[in-house]
């Protein structure tokens, strides 16, 4: 049974309507429903009389189905009722998944019946492969969020015994008795306004460390809006965030770094080179295209996201089996 962590049903429905000549379009499931039904009747008589029916079935899979049934009765008269039947939001989610979930399944097994996918290791960009490793999952909007470090700094300095607030007051303190200019009330806080100096000093680089993370981590989450990044062994690719079937927080929650995911992706190809700063090229006037690409290296190849030799992919779906 699968344990989807991402399923990019865009890219999987487009495969599978060149492999199959058409969309799968339905499939035979046993399942409980949920649904609201509202009837109605409606009566008027007149002289003329008739009858008329009709219905509408709402687009897509999953539409609702609305019948209207109508019929005129002697002179100037109508009579008509309605019944409407919807799903649910929630069953629709869930129909939706459980639609998705088998297409998956066939996408796979069509993959390897046209033997479509590639083992590697000479790859070449278009090729589809199967692999299987443990993951890495990073989302920079959750690091951006997460490292305030302000925050963490206050909290790391924080005693429930200390009559000094913050940082910021243990500075002004020790700054008025460099001036002499100390109340008694100051005076009596000197010994706990210069512990808080010591503390904060001992702590300073990791302090530096999480500031230096989260101005990388604004910059990169604004850049790369709504993509996150997965890393397997030495394949690379940005995912979608909307196509995860977990929240980024839970993916980040996950500690078994040895328990291996099965991956279904497209190479775009191999990385040969990774810039750093020191080795970016003079640019051309017609090579403005180099620089994301250049600007992405310096950015994730400082924190080993990115190296050189990585296969870079697009990710169709990412599970546990």
């Amino acid at each position: 049974m699968k344990e989807i962590i991402y399923l990019d049903t865009e890219i999987m429905n487009s495969m599978l309507a060149q492999l199959n000549n058409g969309l799968i379009t339905n499939f035979s499931s046993e399942q409980s429903s949920q649904e609201s039904e509202t009837e109605g009747q409606q009566s008027l008589r007149g002289e003329s009389a008739g009858l008329n029916a009709g219905a509408k079935v709402g687009t897509g899979a999953l539409g609702g189905i609305n019948l209207n049934i109508g019929a005129k009765i002697g002179s100037q008269g109508t009579e008509s009722s309605n019944t409407s039947r919807s799903f649910l939001e929630g069953e629709k989610d869930i129909l939706n998944k459980t639609f998705d979930d088998y297409a998956l399944d066939v996408l796979e097994k069509k993959l390897v019946e046209d033997d479509l996918l590639k083992g590697g290791p000479n790859f070449t960009e278009g090729d589809l492969y199967l692999g299987e490793a443990p993951f890495r999952f990073i989302d920079f909007s959750i690091l951006k969020n997460l490292l305030n470090y302000n925050s963490i700094q206050n909290i790391m300095l924080h005693d429930d015994e200390s009559s000094i607030l913050d940082l910021d007051e243990a500075l002004k303190i020790i700054e008025k008795k460099k001036k002499g200019k100390l109340s008694g009330k100051e005076q009596q806080k000197m010994g706990e306004a210069e512990k808080m100096i010591e503390d904060y000093e001992n702590i300073l680089p990791v302090i530096k460390t999480f500031k230096n993370i989260q101005l990388f981590s604004e910059y990169t989450s604004e850049a790369l809006g709504d993509l996150s990044i997965i890393r397997a062994d030495d394949t690379v690719g940005f995912i979608k965030k909307q196509f995860l079937r977990e929240s980024p927080i839970s993916l980040s929650f996950r500690t078994d770094k040895t328990r291996s995911v099965k991956f279904i992706v497209r190479i775009i190809g191999r990385k040969d080179i990774v810039y750093n700063g020191e080795n970016v090229p003079e640019l051309k006037g017609d090579e403005l295209d180099l620089i994301p690409n250049m600007v992405l290296d310096i950015i994730l190849g400082s924190f080993k996201i990115i190296n050189e030799g990585d296969l870079l992919v697009t990710p169709i779906a990412i599970y546990y089996e």
